[in-house]
């Protein structure tokens, strides 16, 4: 976006080391006990609200991320600058939602909004996940561009579901689902 010379700013709401919740602890492939950087931020295009993100990151591979300022600075930049850390692959869905209240007040909409809502698990080379992630974009200023490439091309990732999946498969059931 910023090509396009708009101005993209980020508020951080919480940065911070937590107990990871028993749904990341199974998508990160974590152990009880294990902790995780959870990272919440509102994203702005041009001053207005147009995302609000929570990420959650294993802590074990980049001890530290949570005293990092992530306020306009990307995720995936921090973790290959000072961690060495790449992101190689990821799988992620999106699907419609009404906006919550709780979505609402984030995002400065009425409630039932319409938002898209992204979910994703990005890994290492190697298949090691190391985070997760979910957004909500507002429905009136957001587009999606996705590019489709040949399955032999495609790893094999684990969706936030948790199922093993394809890029081929996960469209068989995109598509069983309208």
């Amino acid at each position: 976006m910023k090509e396009k010379g708009l101005e993209v700013t980020s508020k951080v709401l919480e940065h911070e080391l937590v107990e990871s919740p028993a749904r990341i602890r199974t998508l990160l492939k974590l152990t009880e006990g294990q902790k995780v950087v959870k990272t919440s931020r509102l994203r702005s295009v041009n001053k207005e609200l147009v995302m609000f993100t929570t990420a959650y990151v294993r802590s074990d591979l980049c001890a530290g991320l949570e005293k990092d300022d992530l306020t306009n600075r990307s995720l995936y930049q921090l973790l290959w600058d000072r961690y060495r850390l790449k992101i190689s692959y990821g799988h992620r869905t999106l699907e419609a939602v009404a906006a919550s209240k709780y979505e609402a007040d984030m995002l400065k909409v009425p409630r039932r909004s319409l938002l898209v809502y992204l979910e994703s698990v990005s890994s290492l080379e190697g298949g090691t996940p190391i985070e997760y992630f979910e957004a909500w974009h507002r429905g009136d200023r957001c587009k999606f561009a996705i590019e489709l490439v040949p399955a032999e091309k495609m790893k094999k990732v684990i969706s936030p579901h948790g199922q093993d999946s394809t890029f081929w498969s996960s469209v068989a059931s995109t598509k069983q689902k309208l």
